[in-house]
Parts: C-alpha cells; structure tokens; sequence
C-alpha cells in the first residue's frame, strides 16, 4: 500500500488524468463491444437489472441498516473494553460510556448525545452496506439473475429447429445500451472521485498560494555552530502538489469527471452540484432532527473559507488582519460559515454534555441553575441555527476589532475600559452591538451569563463594595437582544459628552456638555437593565467620581432627570476642584456664572436635595459662618435658588471688601450710601436659608462694626426692614 502510494504521489496530474481517461475509455469500450455482442435483450436485462437492483438496495437500505443494528452476534461472545457484544444498537453505548462517564449517562435513548451518535452510525453503516450490496449484486446476485434470464430469454431456436441469430439490429441496439451501462458504471465510480476531489480543489488553492520562504537552521562548522539560510522551498504542501493540481482539473479535464458532472442541480446551499457530487453527498450525509449535514460540503466550506482568508491575508492569518479584510471578502468567508450545518448539530450536544458533566453540573448548581434550566437550555439551543449565529458572532467581533476596542497601548498593555470606550470608532461598535442585539442566542446567553455573574463570588463582593444586595437588582422581562442593540447608542453619546481621559488614567468630568449629558441618559435610561436598577448606577458613579466628589452624592436612587443633575453638578464641581490638593474652591464656584448652572440641575431634581444640603453646609462651613449647619432651619428651601442666591450675595459682598466669619474687616458707613448698604440687604435676604436664619447674618453684621458699637447688635431673628433699620441707626451714629 505505502509503494503504491509512494507512485501515486510521484505522478503528475496529467498522467493522472491521463490514466483515469484510459479506464473510462476501456470500461464504455468493453461495455459497447458486450452489449454489440450479447444482443438489445440482454443488454437491456442486464443493465435493468443492475440499475434496479443499485435503486432497490437504496431504498431498501434503512431497513437493512436498523437489521444491522439490531442483528444479535452474542453467539459469537465477542468483547470490547469489558462489554459483551450483543446488538450494535444496544452495545455501543455501553462502549462508549466505558470511555467517559458523563457520556455514559447519556448513552440512553432520548438524550440528544444518544441520537447523535446513531445518526452518525446509522450514516457509516448505510455506506458500508452500499459497498457491500455493491459487491453482491456483481457476484451474486448477478449469478442469481443469470439462472432466472436462462429461464426467461428467448428462444434460441426457429419453429424448424434451427438456431437463432442476432440480429445486426440487436447488436447495435445492444451496443447502444451497453453504452449507457458503461455511463452508469463510470458514474458510480466518478462518485469517491468527485466528492474528494471537491473538497481538495478548495485545499489545492491553498497549496498553489504558498509562497516559498527562507527558513534558518543551526549547522556546525568544525567545533562552531552557526547559522545558515535554508534556501529549499519550506511549503509543506509541495510533495501533494500534483496530487492538488489533479484535484482542481478532475471535473473539467477527465472524461470521468465530464461523465459524473452530467445532470447538474443545486445542493442544500443553492450552489450547483452534479449528479457524483449529489449521490456522495447522498452516501456521507447525516441527519440530527431537522438538521442535514452533507460531509462534503461542510469540509468544502471549511476548506474554502480558510484559502479565502489566506490568500486575502497573505497567509499571515491574525485577528488583526482579519478584521482589515474588505467587506465583500468577510461577507463571503461569514456566508460559507452561516452553511456549516455540524454546527446545528453538535451545539445541542455540547451544551448537553456540558450540563450533566459531574463538575460543570456542580459549578453551574453553585451558580443557581438547576436541571430544569439546563433541560430548558438545551431546548433552546435546538431552536437556534448556530450556524448563521456563530457567523454573525464573527461579524459582530470583526466589527469590534475594526472599533479599536481590542487595541493595546504602545507599551503593548491593554486600555483601562473607559479608555477604550471614548475612544472607539462609534459606527462600528453600533454595527456590532446592532448584530449582536439580533442574535437568537442573545437571551439565552444574557440570562445565563447573569445569573452566573449574580452568584459569582467576586460579583458579590463588588455589590458589597457598592452597597447593593442581589435582592436589589431586578432583571424581570428583560430582552437581551434590545440591551446589546442599545449599548451601541449608549456608548455613542458617552463619546459625544466631553469626557476626557488625563495622562495618569484619570477621567476628567470638567467638560461635560449640558447636551451631551442630556442624550447620554436618554439613550441609559432605553435599557431596561439600567433602568430598572438605578441604584447599580448611583454605585458606580460613586465609583468613577474622585473621593472629593464622592461626598456630594448622598443619594442611593434616582431617575433619568436626577442623573442628569448629578452629572451636571459633579461637572461643575469639579472645574473648580484642584487636582493636586483635591480641595475645591467653593467660594470661587458660587460667584462664577456656573452658580446659574448648577441652580438649574438642582431645581430640575428632587433627589438632588440632600446632596445639595451637604453641599452647602461644606460651602458655609468653608467661608467661616461659625455656626453648626444642623443647627439651621432648612424646611422648604429651592436649593437650586439658593446656589445661585450665595452666588449673589459673595458678589454683593466683594463690593464692600466683605467676608462672613473671622476674615471679615471693619465696614465703614462713610465709605457707602444708605440706598447701597440697603441693597446689600435686600440681596442677602434673597437667600431663603439667611432669612430663615437671620442669627447667621446678625452674627456677621455684629463682627463688622467697631468694637464700641458689638453690644447695639443682636444676634436674633429678625426681617430686612429690621436689619435696615439697625444699620440706619448704626450709620447715623457713626457719621455723626
């Protein structure tokens, strides 16, 4: 066997062909001169007989296939690994779950693994049985049908005793038929020839693309080693190379394949097939339910989409060049991918071995699913066509990779996520979450991906960390597909914000757009998972916001509207925060015309209102009010109002080189008018939390004045017209 390969491999694809084109020549010679000699009756005998018997056996042969199964050979006491053989169909499965224990438990009619497997037994036996009544019915069967046409053919005799002759007629006739039998026998035996070749033309393809490259060897050179260039061709298909080439040029430049070509149709994909290709595909061909898979033509599509992909990457195969492949080429190879029916066959399978594996069933059980969930899960996989799923998968990473978001940094470390994220080609990671959002898979895997991350240790100690229970995060009526679809509008408006990365991996929040922030909650708040777990949300911004500005969201809760006023003041705030002591300038921020800004998200947020208030106590604190801010009456207060109302007064008071607290300096009547100083009054009383505390602002007034005129100054409640009539007085006195 090994020599005459060893002279198949050494011929060239011409001589080949050549050969291959003198068997068929002799096979329709031998078959015309037969048939010319044996007459139109018996040549149309014998090929009826032969084509009936070759369709009988076809069709016949499920029957015969399930004899074979479930034949018993027990008389024979034959024995494999431990298992005594009685019937195939009974046997092998306890052979096969000798080997391994999961798929023992599966070994049971019922079970996906079990019909799998029969089906592929069923495929091989059907195959070895063809061969076999091949070989019957041209030994015999043939010498069967030989004694009943002795029986039934004409008679050789005239009424007068003489013997008959055939007629040149017949003889043509004969030759004719004899003719279509040698077409019949040629097809049957383009048949091995014409599948294998179809799936090596595709591998040939790859063998003429390989380029010669220069390979570099150690050798040693007296008591030295060095090293040297190899200058043979290192392509490790060169020594099949003919075998390829005849591969490629079987169907067009053999009479065998221009025989087995005839009755051209069109396979499971649509594409053009021919009556070889069709009956191999027949002969190696299984099914799994509704699935078909054509052995053939899924190791052609293989095959094919792997010359594609090298030829169009030079052979340097790699995410990255794949991912720079140009449309038409991803379409193609992604379309041969979407045919793969094994695919449809073996995930069921998969998932199913999976689910009753001793370990991955207890990690799963530790995860929260049960074996009505792997059961259901399998039901679903059956339902899904994996094949178009994986390649739109395929599609959907390509796309990613093309985004960016796979790329690393010049140090060959990868980005931090928000990194990535803001700067990610927005279109193609829209294209991607869009066909990922399609998938039928998408639920399957979001439900089961959450709840394997809902009961995954290192999740709970994130909630931990976060403040949040599982109890708390609600993912009822959730459509997986729609949340990927919407993370790619998500992201977009996360790039459109004004976000900013610093140099030390920081995120800089100073330059949100009041816009920009507005659509980026919208398009949040379309997922049903964010919204439905806003306080996941609080927590992580929480996260994300340096510990300065962490203080000021003292909210668990929110809706989009508070988002938005957080985002706003947390933008705001920050401006005015100095990056190396982390304090922030609140004076500075309420006099500037942010403090407008921030009054409008505060108004346009409920929820703003104890941040607010811890805000303000901060800012009070900080300009040396001097009075414990628990202490105020703070019922009714618009906080939003009230940012802008200090605003107002800081203003109003740096007209009179005025300060609260201990940097206050003597105020000087003469200095100002009355109608200016009552101004100053009426500014201060704009603030809700200053006319609601006036202790606050007599204190302040009390500080102000000479030391001789401390004791005409009451620190109590009082209105502004009180206020004015005091400083009146006050001024009356003093410029005098």
């Amino acid at each position: 066997m090994d020599a005459l390969m060893s002279r198949i491999l050494e011929m060239d694809s011409a001589t080949i062909i050549s050969f291959l084109d003198y068997v068929v020549i002799g096979i329709l010679a031998l078959c015309v001169l037969s048939g010319f000699i044996k007459g139109m009756f018996r040549s149309v005998y014998n090929l009826i007989i032969f084509v009936g018997l070759m369709l009988l056996g076809w069709f016949l042969m499920p029957a015969i296939v399930n004899f074979a199964l479930d034949y018993n050979v027990s008389s024979f006491n034959l024995n494999i690994s431990g298992v005594g053989i009685t019937t195939i169909r009974e046997s092998l499965p306890a052979i096969i779950g000798s080997f391994d224990e999961t798929l023992g438990t599966l070994m049971v009619e019922g079970t996906e693994t079990y019909t799998l497997l029969f089906s592929l037994v069923f495929s091989a036996f059907r195959l070895i049985m063809m061969i076999i009544w091949l070989l019957l019915t041209i030994t015999i069967f043939k010498f069967v049908f030989w004694i009943i046409y002795l029986i039934i053919r004409p008679r050789t005799k005239d009424a007068q005793g003489n013997k008959k002759r055939i007629t040149f007629v017949s003889r043509l006739g004969g030759g004719v038929i004899g003719l279509a039998y040698g077409l019949v026998i040629t097809i049957m035996l383009a048949i091995p020839f014409a599948g294998l070749t179809s799936i090596g033309g595709s591998i040939g393809e790859l063998a003429n693309s390989q380029t010669t490259t220069v390979s570099y060897r150690f050798a040693k050179a007296t008591n030295q080693e060095y090293l040297y260039l190899d200058g043979e061709a290192a392509d490790p298909y060169s020594e099949y190379a003919e075998v390829f080439a005849f591969m490629q040029q079987f169907r067009g430049d053999s009479l065998m394949g221009q025989i087995g070509g005839i009755g051209v149709g069109k396979d499971t994909t649509g594409e053009k097939t021919t009556i070889d290709e069709a009956l191999f595909d027949q002969l190696l061909e299984f099914k799994y339910g509704d699935v078909k898979v054509e052995v053939r033509q899924e190791l052609k599509n293989i095959a094919s989409a792997y010359v594609e992909i090298f030829n169009a990457t030079g052979g340097n195969i790699n995410f990255s060049t794949i991912s720079e492949l140009d449309q038409e080429t991803l379409d193609s190879v992604l379309g041969k991918i979407s045919n793969l029916q094994i695919l449809n066959a073996a995930a069921p399978v998969a998932v199913e071995y999976l689910g009753n594996n001793p370990k991955i069933s207890e990690s799963l059980t530790e995860m929260g699913m049960t074996k009505d969930d792997i059961s259901n899960l399998i039901t679903e996989v059956k339902q899904i066509n994996f094949a178009e799923e994986i390649s739109t998968i395929a599609s959907a990473v390509i796309d990613l990779g093309k985004s960016g978001l796979f790329d690393q940094n010049e140090d060959g470390e990868n980005k931090s996520i928000m990194d990535t994220l803001l700067n990610a080609d927005s279109s193609m990671l829209t294209s991607a979450m869009d066909k990922l959002g399609e998938l039928g898979i998408s639920d399957m895997v979001g439900e089961f991906g959450v709840s394997t991350l809902l009961n995954g240790a290192a999740f709970g100690q994130i909630l931990d960390q976060f403040g949040i229970s599982k109890e708390d995060i609600n993912l009822e009526g959730i459509d997986w597909g729609e949340e990927l679809a919407n993370l790619g509008g998500v992201i977009t408006a996360l790039q459109d914000m004004g976000l900013i990365i610093n140099e030390d991996g920081s995120i800089d929040f100073t330059n949100l757009s009041q816009d920009g922030i507005s659509t980026f909650v919208d398009e949040l708040f379309k997922s049903n998972v964010l919204g439905n777990n806003t306080k996941l949300i609080v927590a992580t911004i929480k996260q994300v916001l340096p510990e300065e500005v962490q203080d000021f969201v003292q909210i668990d809760d929110l809706t989009s509207e508070d988002l938005k006023s957080v985002l706003s003041v947390g933008s705001t705030v920050m401006s005015y925060m100095d990056k190396e002591t982390g304090q922030i300038d609140f004076e500075e921020m309420l006099k500037s015309e942010d403090a407008q800004k921030l009054g409008d998200a505060i108004s346009n947020s409920d929820a703003m209102a104890k941040t607010i208030q811890d805000m303000i106590g901060k800012v009070l604190t900080s300009v040396g009010v001097g009075i414990d801010f628990d202490d105020f009456n703070i019922d009714g207060i618009n906080w939003g109002n009230e940012i802008v109302a200090l605003g107002n007064i800081m203003n109003e008071l740096d007209k009179f080189a005025l300060k609260f607290g201990s940097e206050s300096t003597n105020f000087s009547f003469d200095d100002y008018s009355e109608t200016m100083v009552n101004g100053m009054v009426d500014t201060l009383f704009t603030s809700q939390i200053l006319s609601k505390n006036t202790k606050v602002l007599m204190q302040a007034i009390k500080d102000m004045v000479p030391a001789a005129y401390k004791d005409r100054v009451e620190v109590k409640e009082m209105t502004a017209a009180e206020v004015k009539s005091l400083l009146s007085s006050l001024r009356s006195e003093l410029t005098a």
